[in-house]
């Protein structure tokens, strides 16, 4: 017999058929003829499958080699050395991790189990610029054992794969954790995975888990960016829909009844887990110029920072669109980067990613809206006048009391609330931080921290939606006001005496009833406030409310507030936090503005200035 075999062959007996067939010829088993296995991807350039023949492979035009091998000979049996070439698209990062059980149930079959892993992954085309691969095993408990950035050489990878050894061999296992290990703590920046690159999960199992996988991977989905895949050992019914509802997609999923099998059945496995995804991702663009700022509760971070880090998938960071600054609060607050300290997605990405996993029992919001607005939305920490400014505030189930700071960041300049708001209690407090009448659309709540991934499209497109921006117009003799792009039509015609008053106040009525619900509301909600007890707190910012009938008023919309000018209804105090008019007196200078300084209606400004002893006695 001419065709080598490397391993000598151990006879104990011969079996001689003599008559075999009509003509009675010996016969013996054919050990040539292999048989190429190749896909559309690939083109033989050399074809040789008689004994000891070689074969070449190459990878069409346009594709690059991700696994297998580019030449093969053919040996006893009729069988190909190495594993099939796997091509893919030459444009696409693949990074790798393999979550495969470790437990009581796989104890037996361990060691063979990591050989062929090993093996397999030791044919991954393995570099910075291609696969990188980790490893993750669990049991009831979950290890993370290889990172991403751990080798670049696949026969270290395969050596390493090949000699992880089974730890605990705990008859429970746990496969949602591991999934959660996967998606919250193995694809991180510092770990090696790649930005740009496709994140591939890939469970190995043998054991149905009464922790199933089904629900994290269907948040681990909502970025396209992931993709998961399910091998089963001689699975069970129930194991099998599991891992068919993990991989999402029947085609995703395989068996095999040994560790033997993965090699057979290498080509199809490979043939979906190491090539590019068939799906084309755009990076979100916006219409506007955007300063948002993360302001995050230091408590559960693992979930929050994930949220974050999968927003910036989205999210492009550029000095003409998004600038993203972070605050983190607990009793205090600090920044953990400003406006201008990152210039791109992935840079913020891992800054996010490297913040320590502490948590911290106080939940002061207010203090992180007040570090933000003094510390992050300046000029000289990256904040632009022509950008609008998005406060954007991620807090847990805890007691808290943002409104008044909320209301004063609201009240000036292009400064918008959002709330993240996790649990089912305060909700209250938390909405009236975004708006006080009623308009809670910049509210979001959602029922636990790890259920924040399952509302990243939503928040996505309320942060980046654009909203008007209000540019500082200074004014000779007056104070600078806030003129909005989008304003009320109404003009004051030129009149004098008595009917001008007259007209003033039938404007400020008619205004006055549009917002009449609103305003009930904002007076329900100053007295509240005034007969609210007063958290025993030593901040500073609780402070307590003067209870007088006349405080009640001071905080008035700003129809009345205007009215108080021409009628003398109500007295302000000049160092009173709530005296400074809003928008309707923002509206009249506005209009002012807009008109030349020769035009008849600027008269307003003497209606405006009109004191309480040129009323009519009539109407005192």
């Amino acid at each position: 017999m001419s065709c080598f075999h490397s391993t000598p062959y151990a006879v104990n007996f011969i079996w001689i058929r003599s008559g075999w067939g009509s003509t009675g010829e010996w016969r013996f088993p054919n050990d040539v003829a292999c048989k190429h296995v190749t896909n559309s991807d690939v083109s033989i350039t050399t074809d040789d499958t008689s004994c000891n023949g070689r074969s070449y492979y190459a990878c069409n035009s346009g594709y690059k080699q991700v696994a297998g091998n580019t030449q093969r000979t053919c040996g006893f049996g009729g069988i190909l050395s190495g594993y099939p070439l796997v091509c893919s698209v030459s444009t696409c990062k693949i990074d790798i991790v393999l979550i495969v059980e470790a437990s009581a149930y796989t104890s037996s079959i361990h060691s063979a189990l990591m050989a062929a892993i090993g093996d397999l992954a030791g044919s991954l085309q393995i570099s910075t610029s291609n696969i990188l691969a980790g490893v993750i095993i669990y049991d009831d408990t979950v290890d993370l054992n290889i990172d991403l950035d751990d080798y670049y050489s696949a026969s270290t990878l395969d050596s390493s794969i090949t000699s992880i050894p089974i730890s605990n061999a705990a008859s429970a296992v746990n496969l949602a954790e591991a999934l959660r290990v996967g998606f919250y703590d193995f694809f991180t920046l510092s770990k090696g995975n790649r930005f740009t690159a496709f994140r591939h999960f890939v469970v190995i199992a043998k054991t149905y888990s009464s922790q199933t996988g089904a629900t994290v991977a269907d948040q681990i989905r909502m970025n396209l960016r992931n993709q998961l895949f399910t091998v089963g050992i001689s699975p069970s019914a129930s194991l099998i829909t599991d891992l068919k509802a993990i991989a999402g997609d029947d085609s995703r999923h395989f068996e095999v009844s040994s560790p033997d099998d993965l090699y057979t059945k290498f080509n199809n496995i490979f043939q979906k887990i190491a090539v590019c995804p068939d799906i084309i991702i755009e990076p979100m663009t916006v219409e506007c110029e955007l300063d948002i700022v993360f302001i995050v509760e230091r408590y559960n971070l693992r979930y929050t920072k994930r949220f974050l880090a999968e927003l910036m998938d989205n999210i492009t960071i550029s000095s003409t669109g998004i600038k993203v600054g972070m605050v983190l609060f607990d009793s205090g607050a600090s920044t953990v980067f400003r406006l201008n300290s990152h210039t791109s997605s992935e840079s913020v990405r891992d800054d996010i990613e490297k913040i320590s996993e502490t948590n911290h029992t106080d939940h002061l919001v207010d203090k992180g809206l007040i570090e933000a607005r003094d510390n992050v939305f300046t000029a000289a920490r990256g904040d632009r006048t022509d950008a609008s400014n998005y406060y954007v505030i991620i807090v847990g189930p805890f007691e808290s009391y943002p409104e008044a700071v909320a209301k004063d960041i609201r009240s000036s300049g292009s400064n918008y609330i959002f709330s993240i708001h996790i649990g089912n209690q305060y909700q209250t407090e938390y909405q009236k931080a975004v708006d006080t009448c009623g308009d809670y659309t910049k509210y979001t709540n959602v029922d636990s921290y790890e259920n924040l991934i399952n509302i990243k499209n939503d928040i996505l497109q309320k942060i980046t939606t654009c909203e008007s921006v209000n540019i500082t117009i200074p004014e000779s003799g007056t104070n600078n006001t806030r003129a909005e792009d989008e304003q009320s039509p109404f003009l004051v015609p030129i009149l004098s005496g008595g009917a001008v008053l007259i007209v003033v106040i039938i404007f400020a009525i008619i205004l006055g009833k549009r917002r009449h619900l609103c305003q009930q509301q904002v007076n329900r909600s100053v007295y509240e406030e005034h007969r609210a007890p007063i958290p025993n707190k030593s901040e500073d910012h609780y402070t307590e409310l003067d209870l007088t009938e006349a405080h009640q008023y001071i905080e008035l919309d700003s129809v009345q507030a205007d009215i108080s000018t021409v009628t003398g209804q109500f007295a302000s105090k000049s160092d009173n936090q709530y005296t400074e008019p809003h928008t309707i007196k923002q509206q009249l200078e506005i209009d002012r503005a807009r008109l030349t300084p020769d035009h008849p209606y600027t008269a307003l400004d003497t209606i405006q200035n009109t004191q309480t002893t040129n009323i009519p006695s009539g109407m005192q």
